[in-house]
């Protein structure tokens, strides 16, 4: 026979017909060096073709016999074998040697024999191993399969890890072996009988039967693997959830979380996927059995009943609008954080609800906020806290030149109300009103415009314009606050409505000097800043509140800021220089360097930051004096390695106010960063002395799969450890574990926390972790 013959022809049903029925049908003896291709047509349009070396027909067995490369397609299935003999009578199919097989859904067979029927579907299989689309594998002395969906495994071993391609005898990191795994993929499951979990080739476990769900299942209803705990107010806890997938895009997770101190918790989690977003609610509530255990006086101990509900969304209104919220609402400040219910146990946390638009070159935000502490204290942080509603934002950069520049239109606006006054006791009778009791506004517009020219030589030339408004009132309910304010010397007028405004020209002149050497490339830029604008008097009044300015912090990133305020309710006015130089380099040996250094000149009008308001905004910032204090960076990178230091020096006496040094290096194996940071004392903020403070953290990969790691702070002045950790970590394709251990301590009350934890993943089975807190 030639190479390359090809038969086609109507056929009855499955391969068993198609060979069947081909009368007069020779007796065929090829060489291995050709190559003989049947292809056939089935009634129900399936296509089969069959490819070997030889092939051989037997009228008296009526067994037809494909020897040498035999491969197979039929139906979506692909067979590979050294021989394959096919039974007409039986309607079975024999293959031997270094048996393939691949289902229609991916899924790969291996087996020395495999005996199944005339459309692949059932039958046997010796020496079986299975490895699914998913990673996952089976692996067994023999197998059978029924019904064209349940595989049935004798002797089983189940594992979703990986063999070792270097010690192919070596077990995976974790398998199940069973004397039966049945996989039923019309239910998608895999029962496991008679099982035992082995890791690292130990055996663990004894497991009499269980059932998960196979590898194509992204979500069914079922218990999840369950958590454990401890807690010295709480006592030890297990938590056993139970997941309802209630449609394709929607489910619902039940939890029952047992505590010995205090009964169980009940919690509901509902969450629903939509084509624009997904929202989801929470639900969660307990009567406790033992109050008493916590300290008496306290949030915990107050009430038995407790509960919360917690809503959280985003949605995607178009490819520029998002909208969505988190939303947090609960029998008493302290119940999430508490029992650490996810996604809500926050200390400090924010109940919002948001707009936001943002396009190339326009931005919107809006929003509702009320900032919320979740604390133990009956009175403390959490009733000092603001609601803000409104919170509105928007620019706009108009896309043609205006007069050669670039023009970005800003509007900003908030409303805030407060039920009780934010103050800071500072000793002496003096405070920091960080927030009076009552209600404030603010509406602020602005127009920005800047342009760059280059001049010859390379000088930068940057203009630039500004114009602002801003409208504010205020409601204060405080009756202290006149009098706190006369005591300092501020104006205590307390006006319901004020305005003001503020009108800035500038130009920002930059002029870098190219140096070349050897191996390096190195660029010193000169850099002078000049601004004029209008005083704005009164901004130590009770009129202007000030919430969003109070955090003042001057460095080299923000020497050249136009406004050094971090917010809007304060601004800069009059006349100031801000000057400076500015070195980077780089060498052939990859090693980059960069520094700046410079400072800020008051050069006419009221230096807002010498005049003190109700937090002492600029106080001690190195601002407050017409001739600024000195500012400081440099930072050193090869490689993984880099050095950053930043520095703040008295503008008399050259003394360290301010400091900042980093250093990190990391590698393959190895991770090291450490961070020291000095600040001088500050009284008017509260901090009486100096402040000192060293971090550290490190991580090494000791062995394949394995790291550990450790953090630090220390707090100088103190001379005690703020916090302490330490964590070792294994990780691979199918199993993850970690421990960790941490301890904190309050440096003011003394009071220390510390906390074991450990988890432990298994790819397809699910998660275990515990946390435990040790008081």
């Amino acid at each position: 026979m030639r190479s390359g013959v090809r038969i086609i022809r109507t056929l009855g049903v499955g391969m068993a017909l198609a060979f069947g029925f081909l009368p007069g049908l020779p007796v065929y003896a090829q060489s291995t060096a050709e190559q003989l291709a049947l292809d056939f047509t089935a009634k129900d349009g399936a296509q089969m073709l069959l490819a070997s070396d030889s092939l051989i027909y037997d009228f008296d067995g009526e067994t037809i016999t494909a020897v040498g490369g035999v491969q197979i397609k039929y139906n979506g299935y692909d067979l590979v074998a050294r021989k394959v003999v096919f039974n007409r009578k039986t309607k079975r199919l024999l293959a031997s040697g270094n048996v393939e097989l691949t289902q229609t859904d991916g899924t790969k067979l291996f087996a020395d024999e495999i005996d199944v029927t005339d459309n692949l579907s059932d039958g046997f299989i010796n020496a079986l191993r299975i490895e699914t689309t998913d990673n996952t594998r089976f692996a067994a002395a023999r197998a059978t399969r029924e019904n064209n969906n349940i595989a049935t495994f004798e002797r089983g071993v189940y594992t979703a890890c990986e063999p070792c391609l270097d010690k192919p005898e070596k077990p995976p990191t974790w398998q199940i072996k069973a004397e039966t795994i049945i996989w039923n993929q019309q239910r998608k499951t895999i029962r496991f009988n008679s099982a035992r979990f082995e890791l690292f080739g130990f055996s663990l476990a004894a497991l009499p039967s269980f059932e998960i769900a196979d590898h194509t299942v992204k979500r069914k209803s079922g218990f999840l693997i369950p958590a454990l705990g401890y807690n010295s107010r709480l006592g030890a806890s297990a938590a056993v959830p139970y997941f309802w997938a209630l449609a394709p895009n929607m489910n619902l997770t039940l939890t029952a979380r047992g505590l010995s101190r205090q009964g169980v918790l009940g919690s509901a989690k509902f969450e629903h996927q939509l084509n624009s977003g997904a929202y989801s609610v929470t639900i969660a509530g307990i009567d406790q059995l033992n109050p008493d255990a916590f300290t008496p006086g306290t949030v915990n101990a107050s009430s038995d009943g407790r509960a919360m509900i917690g809503t959280r969304g985003a949605f995607k209104i178009n490819p520029r609008w998002t909208f969505g919220w988190d939303v947090l609402e609960q029998t008493d400040k302290n119940f999430a954080r508490t029992y650490n219910l996810k996604d809500y146990s926050a200390y400090k946390r924010t109940s919002e609800i948001y707009l936001t638009g943002l396009s190339e070159r326009n931005y919107f935000d809006l929003r509702a906020s009320r900032f919320e502490v979740q604390e133990d204290i009956v009175n403390g942080e959490n009733e000092r806290q603001a609601i803000v509603l409104p919170n509105f934002d928007y620019r706009y950069t108009i896309d043609d030149a205006v007069f050669g520049g670039e023009l970005t239109g800003k509007l900003n606006g908030r409303n805030i109300d407060r039920k009780v006054s934010d103050t800071l006791a500072l000793g002496g009778g003096v405070d920091s009103w960080r927030g009076a009791a009552g209600r404030n506004g603010r509406m602020t517009a602005s127009l920005d415009w800047q342009s760059t020219f280059i001049a010859l030589g390379g000088l930068s030339i940057t203009p630039f314009a500004a114009v602002r408004g801003d409208g504010l009132y205020s409601d204060f309910d405080d009756a202290s606050l006149g009098g706190e304010a006369a005591d300092r010397g501020l104006a205590a007028e307390t006006r319901k409505t004020l305005f003001r405004g503020l009108v800035t020209a500038g130009v920002d002149f930059k002029y870098p000097v190219l140096f070349t050497a050897p191996g390096s490339t190195h660029i010193l830029e000169p850099r002078v800043q000049l601004l004029a604008r209008n005083d704005v008097a009164g901004q130590n009044k009770l009129g202007f509140a000030n919430e969003d300015a109070q955090s003042l912090v001057f460095d080299a990133s923000t020497l050249f800021d136009h406004d050094k305020f971090s917010g809007l309710d304060r601004v800069e006015g009059g006349v100031r220089a801000n000057i400076g130089l500015k070195y980077s380099g780089t060498f052939d040996n990859g090693v980059r360097a960069n520094a700046l250094f410079g400072q800020s000149l008051h050069l006419g009008g009221d230096n807002p930051f010498a005049a003190p308001d109700l937090v002492f905004a600029g106080a001690f910032s190195g601002l407050e004096t017409n001739t600024s204090d000195f500012v400081a960076s440099t930072s050193v990178g090869y490689q993984g390695f880099s050095l950053g230091t930043g520095a703040r020096f008295d503008e008399k006496s050259f003394a360290l106010r301010r400091a900042d040094i980093e250093v990190a290096s990391v590698t393959d194996a190895l991770s090291l960063s450490a961070r020291y940071t000095f600040i001088e004392k500050q009284p008017d903020y509260g901090y009486a002395t100096n402040r000192q403070e060293i971090k550290g953290a490190a991580g090494v990969k000791f062995a394949e799969n394995w790291t550990a790691s450790a953090n630090a702070v220390f707090n100088i002045e103190a001379k005690k450890m703020s916090s302490f950790g330490l964590g070792l970590r294994y990780d691979d394709e199918c199993f993850t574990y970690g421990m960790s251990y941490a301890e904190s301590r309050d440096i003011v009350t003394n009071v220390e926390k510390r906390t074991i934890g450990f988890n432990v993943s298994l790819r397809t089975l699910g998660e275990i972790a515990a946390d435990t807190r040790i008081d």
